[in-house]
């Protein structure tokens, strides 16, 4: 073990890249969210740093049904990259066979098109791959990850940038972004473990991801500036905090490309502003940026133990900050995260249905001290976020806003009778 990796020093202290990180027990929290805490802290301990490599990244993605999302995606993520002057990989799973995904991305596709996706991308290689039945099934089949095999290694030690394409099978216990998870963080795990390798940061993001600067003093969105990963990089100091971009909900189009100016529905909307607040500073699984050995251990964890949430990124948030790893917002910088449109009622209601029932399984999982540090439900946060907003002569519509608390309301109390079961839900969205 090396001197960066560190050693644990007591059965709730240990050490990670240099910094030292102690386990709380959080209060009210349930058996399962503890062992994910000690499996998590015993994963990043025992992560292999030797062969870290400084300048070297893997951007880790799940994508279903994301033909008219992905290319633009991946376009703007190499260039990000390259504007940062890093190397690396990104891992794309075609989660539950991807759905349409396949028609953009698939080993099966003709090799002279799959050379053009490469270019018009900006990698320098395409490796495919696939993850592989389970010898048997067991009730938690769900929880249990599949090995990943790839038609050619990938090298502890390498130039360039790749995009590394793994096919999901197609079957119930896949079903949802976490199932996709569960299997690429595996794979690195053990990709750590039997080959060194260890880029310096971890970056996930979704199928849509936009990452966009703003402007400090026009509080403006910069939308044709794509440097948003840059000052990302520089708040994290080298990976040692674990830093998410401002969320902003945003209607896309039939072609993949989001509508910044145009209107979201209200919750949404509502959500967008007090993200980063206090009391609701998740890191956000479309833009969040760590240390590699964390980002992999907590996720890794996360996706075995509890395979039936649906917001693993607010989970991660709660389970970073439980092991003492500094959690940051960067509000000079947004991610775009795909809604309806308003007159999309039904998709509207469906989405923040979602996002609630995860939050109300949270408390039950974390307990709800530990929950609500970064996803408070409470009205009165909703009312003051946005009027402190306000105050400081940001532009909304009020009436706009509060069209949505009935709707809003009703959906919490449902998701309060039916939280999302963590351990035995179906994870699906």
């Amino acid at each position: 073990m090396s001197e960066d990796e560190g050693v644990g020093e007591d059965k709730f202290h240990f050490q990670s890249g240099g910094e030292n990180f102690r386990v709380k027990e959080a209060e009210g929290s349930s058996e399962v969210f503890q062992k994910v805490l000690g499996e998590a802290k015993e994963k990043i301990q025992y992560f292999r740093t030797d062969l870290r490599e400084d300048n070297r990244i893997a951007v880790v993605l799940s994508a279903y049904n994301a033909k008219s999302l992905l290319p633009q995606t991946l376009r703007e993520t190499t260039d990000q990259l390259r504007q940062s002057n890093l190397e690396g990989e990104i891992f794309v799973i075609l989660n539950n066979e991807g759905g349409d995904t396949k028609e953009y991305l698939h080993s099966d596709l003709d090799s002279q098109y799959i050379k053009e996706v490469a270019n018009d991308i900006g990698v320098d290689e395409i490796i495919f791959g696939e993850t592989k039945e389970l010898d048997e099934t067991s009730q938690n089949s769900r929880a249990i990850p599949r090995n990943v095999v790839l038609e050619k290694p990938i090298s502890p030690r390498k130039n360039g940038l790749s995009l590394i394409v793994i096919e999901q099978q197609e079957g119930p216990d896949n079903l949802g972004k976490i199932r996709g998870l569960r299997d690429v963080y595996e794979f690195l795990r053990i990709q750590n473990q039997e080959t060194g390798y260890c880029p310096r940061y971890l970056l996930a993001i979704d199928a849509e991801t936009r990452l966009r600067p703003v402007d400090s003093k026009k509080k403006r969105i910069e939308i044709n500036n794509n440097s948003g990963l840059a000052h990302m990089i520089e708040v994290s100091e080298r990976g040692r905090k674990m830093v998410g971009a401002k969320l902003q909900f945003v209607p896309y189009d039939e072609k993949g490309n989001p509508h910044w100016e145009e209107r979201t529905p209200p919750m949404q909307e509502v959500t967008s502003i007090i993200h980063g607040k206090k009391g609701y500073e998740w890191l956000p699984g479309g833009g969040t940026l760590g240390g590699f050995p964390e980002m992999v251990a907590i996720l890794n964890t996360i996706s075995q133990d509890l395979p039936g949430t649906r917001i693993e990124d607010v989970l991660a948030t709660v389970t970073a900050r439980e092991l003492g790893i500094e959690t940051v917002i960067d509000f000079q910088v947004v991610h775009a995260n795909k809604c309806p449109r308003e007159s999309e009622r039904e998709d509207v209601l469906l989405q923040m249905k979602r996002w609630l029932r995860g939050a109300e399984g949270l408390k039950a999982v974390t307990g709800i001290e530990a929950a609500q540090k970064v996803i408070d439900n409470k009205i009165l946060a909703l009312f003051i976020h946005p009027l402190s907003e306000l105050a400081r002569g940001r532009k909304m519509s009020v009436p706009h806003l509060l069209k949505g608390l009935p709707k809003y309301l009703e959906l919490q109390r449902l998701a309060r009778k039916h939280p999302d079961d963590y351990v035995g839900g179906p994870a699906t969205f």
